[in-house]
């Protein structure tokens, strides 16, 4: 298989767990390794994937939050001194008849393989074909294995020495295979298609196990594989040797492809993240068992897209290890949107049966799925379907939704044949025979505006007014205020936005200008025809004055104050300060309020 470069961007963070299972040794010993020789192993380990071999952008991180949201050093112990098989002998190699069942021992500390790559501790890997003084460094499973087995064993002895192991074992982990033939690794296996041939990579060359030649080759010794120089393959990590340190960059994409496809929940997994301050709410009802536990159904949802959230999954299958027809992922997947974004959302559903697709965010944050808190309802017409709605800037700016904090989704898939054999379902009912999982979501919310820079200030009686806008969202038009105390306000004037549609990450510059003498004169024209008129009325006390001349003045004196847009007296003087502020105004009609500056005198 051909896979498309990877360019270098953003290292690929997974989280890691590392179960240590002892036999009652104390930490610090040989087969309890110290949390430092712990941290050390993984330090090396990304060591390896950053080199400057081939810069291969994968690191595992130490997980910081247990599946609960409690805090985690990421390294748990087990004492299984109770296990007499495992005290003897060790774990079981896979298909191996000794040691002690491997399913049984990692089931003594395992968390989810969806949230957390999993790595045991063991003192010893029992093989019973492995001739003494021989023994397994470790192994792994390839992505898609059973959550009961997926992961990586490590013999103690690894962590007393800079070893390559656990570098090699999560290459497998992310699908890399090895460079020489397994079946026959003392022959070298064809290489007739690169893609398809041998490690399916194509800037390895084949070449057989070194496992028994030290030191290594040189560089410009022969391959017996391609009768040509050795030239770096012998130093490849999936290689077995004795100077393993690199990986190609074919290798490298390949896996990462891999990883993309095949992991890429741990990808979005938070597990190596301190736990937040505050966890998601809990919903008011939840099912965690369906009507038909024991029926092999795999209905539920498997693939979810929404932001930056990716998950995959299987529905509810009983011969799945582990599987449940509940999860709760709230506290490592989810995704973060925008108040001011509209976000494709897919959920499949896998298998021959017709499915009913349901979705929830509990966007009030009060743990309880209401009505207008659906955001999908399908249903599907084939076996294998992809439901998909749209989540509206409307809905995500709706008065109701509380902002910045993480809430809760809920999605539901079940059976569907008929309205009347398969009737609806709602966020708390009891499924048939299908699947519920829980996410979070955070609504991030930014102010509709970004001031960076206002200022005003007066010269020859002419104020100025200026200010930058940083980005603005959604934004329709400001309102320039005045006060003489600073508490008090009233409108001066109001201009349109200059952002397209209200929209723009660019910085905007405004400018509001006003003569305050012509104010002022106006307003001592107001207070003139005021005087006129009260002592046209002290003249005519004893006769009638037509109700109409009264009537025009009063008309005028409104004119007049109206085209003031409410101001105060605007004169700046020793005597008195004058205060702005700019009130921005979204097209919702939501205002937000700049901080009050003191006008300057120039």
């Amino acid at each position: 298989m051909k896979y498309a470069q990877i360019l270098p961007g953003p290292i690929y963070e997974i989280p890691v767990v590392v179960h240590v299972i002892t036999k009652g040794d104390a930490v610090g010993t040989p087969n309890n390794p110290s949390d430092q020789s712990i941290i050390d192993m993984i330090n090396f380990c990304n060591q390896l994937y950053g080199s400057t071999n081939t810069y291969f952008p994968a690191a595992g991180n130490m997980a910081k939050r247990a599946p609960n949201c409690g805090a985690t050093n990421g390294i748990n112990r087990v004492n299984a001194s109770s296990n007499a098989i495992y005290n003897e002998k060790g774990i079981a190699y896979p298909g191996s008849s000794g040691g002690a069942n491997e399913v049984s021992i990692k089931a003594l500390s395992k968390w989810p393989n969806d949230q957390y790559y999993n790595i045991w501790i063991v003192w010893r890997i029992d093989k019973p074909d492995l001739p003494p003084p021989s023994y397994v460094k470790g192994f792994s499973y390839f992505p898609g294995a059973f959550s009961d087995l997926d992961g990586m064993v490590i013999s103690a002895v690894e962590l007393t020495y800079n070893s390559s192991t656990v570098a090699h074992e999560f290459g497998h982990a992310m699908g890399l295979l090895h460079t020489f033939d397994d079946k026959n690794p003392n022959v070298c296996f064809p290489n007739n298609d690169c893609s398809t041939d041998g490690d399916k990579v194509c800037d390895t060359d084949p070449v057989k196990s070194l496992l028994s030649v030290f030191p290594c080759p040189q560089p410009l010794a022969i391959n017996p594989c391609t009768n040509n120089p050795y030239g770096t393959i012998q130093y490849n990590i999936m290689g077995y040797g004795f100077c393993l340190d690199r990986f190609t960059p074919g290798q490298r994409d390949r896996a990462l492809n891999i990883l993309n496809l095949s992991r890429v929940n741990l990808l979005h997994s938070l597990g190596a993240i301190a736990p937040p301050g505050q966890v998601v709410k809990p919903a008011s009802c939840t099912q965690i068992s369906n009507a038909n536990p024991n029926f092999q159904s795999g209905i539920g949802p498997e693939e979810v897209t929404f932001g930056d959230l990716k998950f995959l999954s299987y529905g509810y299958y009983t011969t799945v290890p582990g599987n449940s027809a509940y999860y709760d992922l709230t506290c490592n997947l989810g995704t973060d949107l925008s108040a001011f974004g509209s976000y494709p959302f897919t959920v499949t559903t896998d298998g021959p049966n017709l499915q009913r697709c349901k979705a929830w965010i509990d966007f009030n944050n009060n743990g309880i799925f209401e009505d207008f808190e659906l955001i999908l309802s399908s249903i599907s017409d084939v076996g294998t379907y992809t439901h998909t709605s749209t989540i509206t800037s409307a809905q995500l700016s709706d008065f109701w939704v509380a902002y910045n904090t993480k809430l809760r989704m809920r999605i539901m898939a079940d059976y569907y044949e008929t309205p009347e054999d398969t009737p609806d379902f709602g966020p708390c009912d009891q499924l048939d025979y299908g699947q519920t999982k829980d996410f979070w979501v955070m609504i991030s919310k930014p102010l509709p505006v970004s001031f960076s820079n206002f200022e005003a200030l007066t010269k020859s009686g002419i104020l100025s007014v200026k200010w930058t806008t940083a980005s603005e969202h959604n934004s329709d038009y400001f309102i320039i205020e005045a006060s003489r105390d600073g508490v008090h306000f009233s409108q001066m004037d109001k201009i349109p936005s200059l952002a397209s549609n209200g929209i723009s990450a660019t910085p905007l510059s405004y400018i509001f200008q006003r003569d305050l003498k012509k104010d002022a004169g106006a307003m001592n024209g107001i207070f003139a025809v005021f005087i006129a008129l009260l002592i046209l009325l002290r003249i005519k006390k004893n006769k009638i004055i037509r109700a109409s001349g009264v009537m025009g003045l009063v008309v005028m004196m409104i004119v007049l104050a109206c085209n003031k847009k409410e101001m105060p007296a605007m004169k700046t003087t020793d005597e008195g300060k004058l205060f702005i502020r700019i009130v921005q105004v979204d097209k919702n009609g939501a205002k937000n309020v700049s901080k009050v500056i003191q006008v300057t005198q120039e």
